[in-house]
C-alpha cells in the first residue's frame, strides 16, 4: 500500500541530483516545517512545495525529520528533510517522486554549534540552513529558538563528533556551566550560573537537577557513565521551580538517550588514545531492531579501558610503614586517574495503538578503577601534618613535600600515594514513559523510574606518602520516582498547558571510614530517607489581540520530608565519638537522629514576543528552592541541624535572533540575568577538624550574561562561539570560622570564552565527507572553596585554578569513498595545558592544600562502521 504526500506534479529530482540546466531553473520556495515525524514533514513539504511523493508507510515509520525554515529549491529542501534517514527520492515519468532506500550511505549531519545542527546540503547558491535540536525545556517538544528561556542544546551528532563522553567535557561547549568530577569519576558536581552544590553527600539535594530519559538522578553519581548513544543533552539555566521533578536553584540538565526507530541496523565504533606514554581504548556498539510494526528495540554497550595518566612515584621504602591501610589494605602503586568501565542500555518502544506509546528503558554501569591522585600544593609548617610527621618517620612531611615538588617540576602528571585507592560503581536503572493522545488537544503521560546503586571510593586526601587523611566512602541506595502529567490545548489553541503530580523517594546508606594523622580508623555510618511530593501546573496564553505575544505562568507546591541518622564509632566499638553539649553520648545510644519537613511554593512567569519566526524577545522571572536537611558530617547535636532550605529568585531578559546576510546566516542568542540568592547551603571546615559541615551562608547577588553565536558564511563552513560573564560574590557570609563576605563563589569562573569552527572540505560526495574541526576554550581564575581565600589560607597559587585555555583539533572522514565507514583523528589539549581543576583546602586545620590534576595532551583515532538494511 502506498502513502501519498501532495497532489500536484513538481520537478523531477533525486537525493543526489544531477547538476545541469534543469536544476538551475528551479525557483526557490518558502518552507516552514517543524521537526517531528517524517511522514508529517513530507505532507507539509508536498503542500508547501506543490509536489506529489509516494511511499509505503512502513518505509517512513518511526523516522524523524529536522525543522526546515527558509527559501530553498525543492530538491535542496527535500534533501534536508531526508538527511540521515537513509532514504532518497526518485522521479517517475510523470514528475511524481517515489521514496526508496538510499543506494549510497546517507551523509552524517554536521554539528556546528552547541544549540544547533547544521544541515549538510549539497553546495548551492541558496541560503544556508540551521536546523534546530528540538528541546523539552517546557515538557513538550519545541524549537530551541521558540523557548523563552536560556537553553543550550547539543545533538547526539555533536556529542559524537566532539568525543564528549563525560559531563565535564561539556564545560567548553556550554556557557555558564561548570562541571567537576569531585573526587571520583563516579561523581558529578554541576554548577550553572555559579549556583552549585559544594558536596555530593547523603542528605543534601543537588542544586542542579539531572534527568536521564526524564527520570531524575537525585544523587548525582553514575551520570557520566550514561553518556553514549545519545539523542541530545539540554542545559536549562536558572532556577527550575515549576515543571521538573525536583525543585532546583541552579538549573537542570536533560540527558536523552537515542530511542529505537523503525529501521533495522547497527553501528560499531572503536577508538584508541595515547598520552603520557600510556594508552586506552573505547568501544561502542548499537543495534536497532524493529520486531514488528508496533514494537521496536534498541541495544547499546559502551566499553572504556584507559590507563591512568598519573604516575604514583611514592618510594616503596619510605612509605613501608604506611602501605597497609586499616580500611583498604595494601598499596598497589598503580597509575591513578584511569577509567575501567562498562555501560549498557536496552530500550523498547511499543505502540499498541495509534494514540498510545510506551517507552521502556533499562540501563546499567559497572566501573572498577584505580582511583584518583591529588597534588599537594602547600604545606603549613605550623600545621598538624608538619608537626606530627616531623622526622621521627621517614620521610618527614617537609621532606616528602619538597621531594614531590621537585618530581612534579620534572613530570607534572605525577603524585605520591601510600594507600590502595580505588573507585567502584554498580548501577541499574529501569524506567518507563507512556503517553496517550486522548484527542488532538489532550495528552496523558506517566513517567516512572527506579535506580539502585552501590558506590565505593577510597581516596588519599593528602598527596603525601603518609597516613594524613585517608577516606573511604561506600554508599548504597535506591531512588524511585513517579510523575503523572496532563498536557493540552484550550480555547481553540490559545492556551497550552501542562499539569501534574510528582513523587520521589530516596534511601542512601553510607559507611564512611577515615584515618587521620596515622590514628585509629573512625567509622561514620549515615542513613538517610528522603521523600518529595509535589503538584504543578503551567499555562501559556497566546494573546489573541496582540499577534506574537505570549504570557506564561506556572506554580508548584512541594513538600520535602527528611530523615537522617548519624553514628560515629572509634576503633573500640564501645566508644562513641558523638557529643551533646560537650559530653560524649552513651555507647548504647550513639546516634544523632533528625526529622524535618519543608513546604514551599515556587513559580515561573514569563512574557515573550515574536516579531517574526526569526526574532524572539522574552522576560522571565522565577523562584526555585532546594530542600533543607541534616549534616552527614556532624559529630555533635549542635551542628547536626537541620540546616535551612536555600532560595533563588531571578530575572532574565533575552533575545533570540536569526539574521540572513545574503547567502549567509547568523544566529545570536543573548541573555542577561540577576539572581537573589538566600540561605545558601555551603560546606565549611570545622575549626580544628579535618571534616567539613553544612551551614547556611546568609545571602548573595549573582548577575551576568551569555552570548551564543553561530555563523555560516557559506555552505560547508560553520563558526560558533560563546562568551559568559558572571559576577558572584557573597553579600553576607559570617561563620564561626570567620567573615567571608565579599568572597568570590568557588568553582565559578567569572568569564568563559569559546570559539570553534567546522569546515567540510569541498570534495565530491562520492569520496565521502571530510571535516576539519577546531575548538578553543578559555576561562578565568576559579577558587576551590568559598572560604579559603586570602593569605591566612596558604600561598595564593594553592587556593585556585589560574586562568587557562585549551585547544582541541580533529579530522573526520565520514562515509569513506561511499562506504559505511567513518574515521576520525583527534588531539585534545593540544598545547598540553597544565590544570588543577578541583581542590581541597585544609591549610588551617590539617595544614596543607591539595588539588586534582587535569588531563594531559591526548591523541587518538576512532573508526566507525554503520550498517542499515
Amino acid at each position: 500500500m502506498l502513502g501519498a504526500a501532495g497532489a500536484a506534479m513538481g520537478p523531477a529530482f533525486a537525493q543526489e541530483p544531477a547538476q545541469g540546466p534543469a536544476q538551475a531553473e528551479q525557483a526557490t520556495t518558502s518552507f516552514d516545517i517543524p521537526a517531528g515525524d517524517l511522514a508529517d514533514a513530507l505532507d507539509r513539504y508536498a503542500e508547501q512545495g506543490g509536489t506529489q511523493i509516494l511511499y509505503t508507510p512502513e518505509l517512513v515509520e518511526g523516522r524523524q525529520a529536522a525543522a526546515l525554515s527558509g527559501r530553498y529549491r525543492p530538491d535542496q529542501a527535500l534533501r534536508l528533510l531526508l538527511q540521515g534517514s537513509g532514504l532518497e527520492a526518485q522521479a517517475v515519468g510523470d514528475g511524481t517522486l517515489v521514496l526508496r532506500r538510499g543506494q549510497t550511505p546517507a551523509p552524517r549531519a554536521t554539528q556546528a554549534a552547541p544549540a544547533t545542527m547544521i544541515a549538510a546540503a549539497e553546495p548551492a547558491a541558496e541560503v544556508s540552513a540551521i536546523e534546530e535540536v528540538m528541546v523539552t525545556a517546557r515538557r513538550k517538544q519545541e524549537r530551541q529558538q521558540d523557548v523563552p528561556l536560556a537553553v543550550t542544546a547539543l545533538s547526539g551528532t555533536f556529542l559524537e563528533d566532539n568525543s564528549i563522553n563525560a559531563l565535564s567535557d561539556l564545560n567548553s561547549h556550554v556557557p555558564a556551566l561548570h562541571v567537576d568530577n569531585f573526587n571520583s569519576p563516579t561523581t558529578t558536581n554541576i554548577g550553572i550560573r555559579a549556583v552549585r552544590s559544594t558536596d555530593i553527600a547523603p542528605g543534601q539535594d543537588s542544586a542542579v537537577g539531572v534527568y536521564v530519559a526524564e527520570v531524575n538522578f537525585g544523587y548525582t553519581i553514575g551520570v557520566s557513565q550514561t553518556m553514549y548513544d545519545m539523542q541530545s543533552v539540554e542545559v536549562l539555566k536558572g532556577p527550575q521551580g515549576t515543571l521538573f521533578g525536583r525543585n532546583t536553584t541552579g538549573g537542570a540538565m536533560l540527558l536523552t538517550p537515542a530511542r529505537p526507530t523503525g529501521e533495522t541496523g547497527y553501528s560499531l565504533s572503536a577508538g584508541s588514545s595515547f598520552f603520557e606514554g600510556r594508552s586506552g581504548y573505547t568501544g561502542v556498539g548499537v543495534l536497532n531492531l524493529p520486531v514488528s510494526d508496533d514494537l521496536w528495540l534498541r541495544a547499546g554497550v559502551s566499553l572504556i579501558n584507559r590507563d591512568g595518566y598519573l604516575t604514583n612515584v611514592a618510594s616503596r621504602t619510605d612509605t613501608a610503614g604506611y602501605q597497609m591501610s586499616p580500611s583498604v589494605g595494601m598499596t598497589n602503586f598503580k597509575p591513578l586517574n584511569d577509567d575501567q568501565s562498562t555501560s549498557w542500555r536496552l530500550s523498547a518502544l511499543w505502540r499498541p495503538a495509534e494514540a498510545v506509546e510506551s517507552y521502556f528503558l533499562y540501563q546499567g554501569s559497572h566501573l572498577n578503577a584505580n582511583g584518583i591522585g591529588y597534588s599537594i600544593n602547600a604545606l603549613n609548617p605550623q600545621g598538624y601534618t608538619a608537626l606530627v610527621f616531623n622526622g621521627v618517620t621517614l620521610p618527614s612531611a617537609q621532606e616528602a613535600y619538597d621531594r614531590i615538588q621537585a618530581e612534579r617540576a620534572r613530570d607534572f602528571w605525577s603524585t605520591e600515594s601510600n594507600i590502595n585507592s580505588f573507585n567502584r560503581l554498580d548501577m541499574h536503572v529501569v524506567s518507563n514513559a507512556t503517553t496517550w493522545n486522548i484527542d488532538d488537544g489532550l495528552l496523558l503521560k506517566n513517567i516512572v523510574g527506579y535506580r539502585h546503586f552501590e558506590r565505593d571510593d577510597s581516596i588519599d586526601f593528602d598527596g603525601l606518602p603518609l597516613q594524613v587523611l585517608e577516606v573511604r566512602h561506600p554508599d548504597s541506595g535506591h531512588e524511585f520516582s513517579e510523575e503523572l502529567q496532563m498536557q493540552g490545548k484550550s480555547a481553540g489553541g490559545a492556551f497550552d498547558w501542562v499539569a501534574g503530580l510528582y513523587y520521589a523517594g530516596q534511601v542512601i546508606d553510607r559507611r564512611s571510614t577515615q584515618v587521620v594523622l596515622a590514628g585509629a580508623p573512625i567509622t561514620t555510618p549515615v542513613d538517610t530517607d528522603n521523600k518529595t511530593y509535589a503538584a504543578f501546573a503551567q499555562a501559556t496564553w497566546r494573546v489573541p489581540s496582540v499577534e506574537g505575544l505570549s504570557l506564561t505562568g506556572g506554580l508548584r507546591y512541594t513538600r520535602d520530608e527528611r530523615k537522617q541518622e548519624n553514628r560515629r564509632i572509634g576503633a573500640d566499638p564501645n566508644t562513641c565519638l558523638l557529643t551533646s553539649g560537650g559530653q560524649a553520648l552513651p555507647a548504647d545510644d550513639c546516634v544523632l537522629r533528625g526529622e524535618a519537613h519543608y513546604d514551599e511554593p515556587t513559580y515561573s512567569l514569563s512574557a515573550d514576543y515574536k516579531f517574526d519566526r526569526d526574532t524572539l524577545v522574552y522576560l522571565a522571572h522565577r523562584r526555585g528552592y532546594r530542600s533543607g536537611g541534616f549534616d552527614y558530617a556532624a559529630t555533635d547535636t549542635e551542628t547536626f541541624g537541620p540546616f535551612k532550605p536555600e532560595f533563588v529568585t531571578d530575572f532574565e531578559l533575552g533575545l533570540k535572533k536569526d539574521w540572513r546576510l545574503g547567502d549567509s546566516l547568523l544566529r545570536t542568542n543573548v541573555a542577561a540575568y540577576t539572581q537573589d540568592y538566600k540561605d545558601i547551603q555551603r560546606f565549611i571546615s570545622r575549626p580544628g577538624q579535618p571534616a567539613v559541615g553544612v551551614t547556611n551562608a546568609a545571602s548573595a547577588t549573582i548577575s551576568g550574561g551569555e552570548l551564543e553565536l553561530t555563523f555560516m558564511p557559506f555552505d560547508g563552513l560553520s563558526l560558533s562561539g560563546f562568551y559568559g560573564l558572571v559576577f558572584a560574590e557573597y553579600d553576607d557570609f559570617l561563620t564561626g570560622e570567620g567573615d567571608f563576605s565579599d568572597n568570590q563563589f568557588a568553582q565559578a569562573p567569572r568569564e568563559q570564552l569559546s570559539l570553534s569552527g567546522d569546515w567540510r572540505l569541498p570534495i565530491e560526495t562520492r569520496y565521502g565527507n571530510v571535516h576539519l574541526r577546531a575548538d578553543w576554550y578559555h576561562q578565568t581564575r576559579v577558587f576551590y572553596t568559598d572560604t579559603a581565600q586570602g593569605p591566612d589560607y596558604g600561598p595564593a597559587g594553592s587556593q585556585y585554578q589560574k586562568a587557562y585555555g585549551l585547544l582541541n583539533l580533529s579530522l573526520a572522514w565520514n562515509s569513506i569513498v561511499g562506504s559505511d565507514f567513518d574515521l576520525s583523528l583527534f588531539a585534545r589539549n593540544v598545547g598540553e595545558t597544565k590544570t588543577k581543576p578541583f581542590g581541597v583546602q585544609l591549610y588551617r586545620s590539617l595544614g596543607y592544600n591539595i588539588s586534582s590534576i587535569g588531563d594531559p595532551r591526548v591523541i587518538g583515532l576512532e573508526l566507525n562502521y554503520r550498517f542499515n538494511l
